[in-house]
């Protein structure tokens, strides 16, 4: 029988030993009916057996490893709550300050938001450091359009990341939308733009500090640059482009979503130094590119540099 949860929270552990605690105890709402599913993705630590004495959640043990993008796909499809969001294993929430949130907004999210946007707490864990994720534009719980949102405030007040939004279920599975699975980076900014892209009530609140997202040195998004990495960012760039070209979008929206389309690529580039595929590498550039000289002088720049740079260096090793 399906329960009447306001909000299922799914949280993504893998070896996340040192952290899960502090994880799931901070999830504790008094008066919300919330879902908590933890999802853990054959960790290789003792994840698994500290999960064993929550008693009150729901828990799903993997047998192999699925992935952030699969395992939060699993969620969506397992979800009971009218609401969802993401939690990292190795990150928290202050639950009192979002509750607190939800239960003076209920009026705004009886409007079916498709979506709401807070904000975020910076903890870096090497000097034990809590700083405000500090943004551009400060806006206080208003509804926008998705696209409007993009347009206005994608990358200056609202960064690439799915864990700071609380999302409409019902919209979600409306709208199919899915993580892209078997990737490894940049995964969150291309679920979040398409899933923005795609809203037409937007709750937007930059003063919503509700997430604590925890800085470590050992972590997926400060470990070393790979080949890998690198071919999945040109998957997630290919897959922006394809969905601004199928998609019914503003003008605006569509370029902005081609400048983050940008950054990833420049990002792969930049940090990748062996690249081989230059017929790859144009193909895209012609794609993102839109009417701008700028843009097509720095890729080109870039990709002509990296060739001469891999000649110099067969010459001096030959």
């Amino acid at each position: 029988m399906k329960e009447n949860f306001f909000l299922t929270i799914v949280v993504a552990a893998y070896n996340v030993s040192d952290y899960i605690e502090q994880c799931i105890d901070s999830l504790k709402f008094e008066e919300l009916k919330v879902e908590i599913i933890v999802i853990n993705d054959f960790s290789h630590d003792i994840t698994r057996s500290i999960l064993n004495k929550y008693k009150n959640i729901k828990i799903i043990n993997l047998d192999r490893n699925i992935g952030i993008s699969q395992v939060r796909n699993m969620g969506i499809d397992i979800a009971q709550g009218q609401y969802i969001t993401f939690i990292d294993g190795d990150d928290y929430i202050d639950s009192k300050n979002l509750e607190n949130f939800l239960l003076y907004s209920s009026n705004e999210f009886k409007k079916n938001i498709d979506v709401f946007i807070g904000n975020y707490i910076n903890f870096y864990e090497d000097r034990g450091e809590f700083i405000d994720n500090k943004v551009k534009y400060e806006v206080m719980g208003k509804i926008f359009k998705g696209e409007y949102i993009i347009e206005k405030f994608m990358l200056n007040s609202i960064s690439g990341s799915v864990w700071k939004c609380i999302y409409n279920l019902d919209f979600i599975r409306r709208k199919s939308i899915k993580f892209m699975e078997n990737v490894t980076i940049a995964e969150d900014v291309e679920w979040l733009l398409r899933t923005i892209s795609l809203s037409d009530n937007v709750l937007f609140d930059t003063s919503k500090l509700y997430y604590i997202y925890r800085t470590r040195n050992n972590s997926v998004m400060n470990s070393g640059f790979s080949q890998r990495k690198y071919d999945d960012s040109l998957k997630v760039v290919i897959s922006l482009i394809t969905f601004t070209q199928s998609m019914k979008i503003s003008k605006n929206c569509r370029k902005k979503i081609h400048i983050v389309a940008l950054a990833v690529f420049l990002q792969a580039l930049g940090k990748y130094k062996y690249i081989h595929n230059y017929d790859e590498i144009k193909f895209i550039s012609k794609k993102i590119i839109i009417n701008n000289t700028l843009y097509s002088v720095i890729i080109l720049g870039l990709i002509y540099s990296t060739r001469m740079m891999l000649r110099l260096l067969a010459l001096k090793y030959k």
